[in-house]
């Protein structure tokens, strides 16, 4: 998802407030522990992709292990002078995005968020990479340290981000039934909703991104991020056919699509997961208890990975397999066969070469 996405997917939650009230996300921001006051959609957008902790949390050997990076990269965002200084230019700096986005999801409006994106796209990289630079240190990275090694947007290792946000927030609303516990604890579950909201996008389903990350291999060039990010295009544009645990199915666009008309199947689920990701909050707030992994409510309404790669979907060919290799015609959205992992006619590289040249 977009910056903006992420912004009018968080801001419309209802939240049930301390008093027992619902409240409108939008309308309560909460103030981080260094001054910060953010909406929930204006955390749903700035965490993961600007920022978070210097290592992916789905790294963490144990699940223990994913909470601790999960929270560590919260506080990059919620501690200290220079994190304020960083959210508050960048928010400054979406403030255009966010308005036009913000147009396109009223009922009845005619404007595309996918052809505003495509016509800020160049300026927008130049801008952000600006702002927070591609260097990191210390707990958090700038924007394309986090981009060149976000794992924990794509696939399992996002709902793996997710399960350790979630959880997170969870047992800080259980141990302290205090407004400020629950206002800190919705905070977290924002960051948290990131990595849920990107598990709608349709490119960010199938792409096989531990396989295609040269962070991952230790390969000296980005060929094989090259590749991925073609792939995530690719689906992102195409769309996919996938069904939830409840058994509703749709067709599912990416990222920059989340408010085009095709779409709108996708948008409602994902709209139905983040309000029951927030409310799961509540309850834990409320009872004291904390529910299991296995019985988190969000992925309920959210596609199962393995429904975007059914066969019986009838979706295009996934532009890479499982295992990393390429489609023999990696042009060909048809092409169903796919290279050896250890074939002798193909590099990433060179398949990375053909992807740009051809405008992939």
């Amino acid at each position: 998802m977009e910056f903006a996405e992420h912004v009018q997917l968080g801001d419309p939650v209802r939240l049930s407030w301390h008093d027992d009230t619902p409240q409108l996300a939008k309308s309560k921001p909460f103030k981080l522990d260094n001054g910060l006051r953010l909406t929930y959609g204006q955390i749903c957008a700035l965490g993961g992709d600007f920022f978070g902790y210097k290592e992916p949390i789905c790294f963490g050997k144990t699940f223990e292990d994913q909470i601790t990076r999960f929270t560590k990269g919260f506080e990059t965002l919620a501690t200290g002078t220079a994190a304020k200084a960083l959210a508050e230019k960048v928010l400054k700096s979406k403030e255009e995005e966010v308005a036009a986005v913000e147009a396109a999801s009223q009922p009845g409006s005619k404007a595309t968020t996918d052809a505003y994106y495509n016509s800020i796209r160049a300026k927008y990289i130049v801008e952000i990479q600006n702002i927070l630079g591609g260097v990191f240190g210390g707990q958090e990275k700038g924007y394309l340290g986090l981009s060149l090694l976000n794992l924990d947007h794509f696939g399992a290792d996002a709902r793996t981000a997710y399960n350790a946000g979630h959880t997170a927030a969870l047992r800080r609303a259980a141990k302290d039934k205090t407004a400020k516990g629950l206002e800190e604890a919705y905070a977290m579950n924002a960051f948290a909703d990131h990595y849920l909201q990107d598990s709608f996008a349709s490119g960010h389903m199938r792409v096989p991104r531990r396989k295609l990350c040269a962070g991952v291999s230790g390969d000296l060039n980005y060929a094989r991020d090259v590749c991925a990010h073609a792939m995530h295009r690719e689906d992102n544009k195409e769309g996919l056919v996938v069904k939830n645990p409840l058994g509703q199915s749709w067709r599912a666009y990416g990222d920059s699509a989340l408010f085009s008309p095709p779409n709108r199947d996708n948008l409602a689920r994902c709209r139905d997961a983040v309000a029951a990701s927030a409310n799961e909050v509540y309850e834990a707030w409320q009872k004291q208890t904390i529910p299991p992994v296995s019985s988190f409510k969000a992925w309920q309404h959210a596609p199962t990975l393995e429904s975007a790669l059914d066969p019986a979907n009838k979706n295009h060919p996934p532009m890479f397999n499982k295992e990393g290799c390429p489609r023999t015609d990696v042009l060909d959205k048809t092409c169903k066969t796919y290279e050896s992992p250890n074939g002798m006619f193909w590099s990433y590289l060179n398949t990375a070469r053909k992807l740009l040249t051809s405008g992939h």
